[in-house]
């Protein structure tokens, strides 16, 4: 092959082709940058702080702060415990709103922590006892955890309901809808129910068992439970969000174009404890767009390499202008 001579086009790089190149990519990339800025723009969020006793007001008199609901785990959480934030809209949220939980300094990486659940007992077959150590079996039963692990012995349990204060009349209770949050692969594949429920009971820290996570809709329990399976995916990081479920639209309804403005009500009944970790838990509401959640970095990304773009064509006109004409 280092015999032949084959016919070949080699380009020639000058500063005026360059010149050239980079134009061509610098008017490539700030539009997009601010085409996905601008959509950024249009997505509304908020967050509503809870676990702060100055905000979140208790309605019942069997707590009267958090440090009575924010208990460390020992085999069940606080009962009875149940607050509410008032917060205001100042605009619309236009759309689909959705609403996660963010909980902040909680190690979803640790390697203890990931490593203790049971795949197996999760699509509905025998489970391995020692992958879901500490959380087995429970001590008094002996009856095996359903399901096992740390993963899931820590699920996130507050429930909220959303209340709007319209301008006349009662408050209206706004319905969220907690079905189709997980995604679709890990619903169809990764999680299944058994057969049979025999010889398996509640994790030590649930107030209820895997079948009953959902009242209201009997293809939402068991393993297949959704907000069980958004929670088992583990955060990269020690503060995080997660799914908790989307509000409701229907036609002809108040709430079909979104959250209207004005002002709301957030009931919290308060049973995940904070305290044991140091850390926080907040609502967080957000709609979205064609580009997905609001996230400036990749729009600025691509607007900033335009610009460098432009500072290099610069660049390239001085050499050529000021210094050596065989540069062009």
């Amino acid at each position: 092959m280092k015999q032949q001579k084959l016919s070949a086009w080699k380009p020639t790089l000058t500063c005026g082709s360059l010149s050239l190149l980079f134009l061509f990519m610098a008017s490539l990339y700030i539009p997009i940058g601010a085409v996905l800025v601008y959509y950024n723009y249009q997505i509304n969020e908020m967050e509503i702080f809870y676990s702060d006793s100055k905000k979140c007001i208790f309605n019942s008199e069997l707590s009267s702060n958090l440090s009575a609901c924010d208990k460390m785990f020992s085999g069940g959480v606080s009962t009875g415990c149940v607050c509410s934030v008032q917060f205001e809209l100042p605009y619309q949220f236009r759309g689909s709103v959705f609403m996660y939980y963010v909980l902040t300094n909680f190690y979803q990486n640790h390697r203890k922590y990931i490593k203790s659940y049971d795949p197996m007992q999760l699509v509905g077959k025998n489970p391995d006892k020692e992958s879901c150590s500490p959380f087995v079996k429970d001590p008094k039963t002996h009856k095996i955890y359903a399901p096992c692990g740390a993963i899931a012995n820590s699920m996130f349990n507050d429930t909220f309901q959303l209340l709007y204060h319209p301008d006349l009349g009662d408050p209206m209770q706004i319905p969220i809808m907690r079905d189709n949050i997980a995604w679709d692969t890990d619903r169809k594949y990764k999680y299944k129910n058994p057969k049979s429920w025999k010889d398996t009971t509640k994790p030590a820290f649930w107030t209820q068992p895997v079948t009953s996570l959902d009242p209201n809709n009997s293809k939402n329990n068991g393993y297949q439970n959704e907000p069980l399976i958004v929670w088992m995916r583990t955060a990269a990081f020690p503060t995080f969000k997660k799914f908790y479920g989307r509000i409701k639209r229907l036609s002809g309804d108040l709430f079909n174009e979104g959250l209207p403005a004005g002002l709301y009500t957030l009931v919290v009944n308060y049973n995940y404890p904070t305290k044991v970790f140091d850390g926080s838990k907040r609502v967080f509401l957000t709609t979205s767009s064609w580009v997905g959640a609001k996230n400036f970095f990749t729009g600025i990304a691509y607007i900033i390499m335009g610009i460098i773009c432009l500072v290099t064509i610069i660049f390239f006109k001085i050499i050529t202008h000021f210094y050596d004409k065989r540069f062009r």
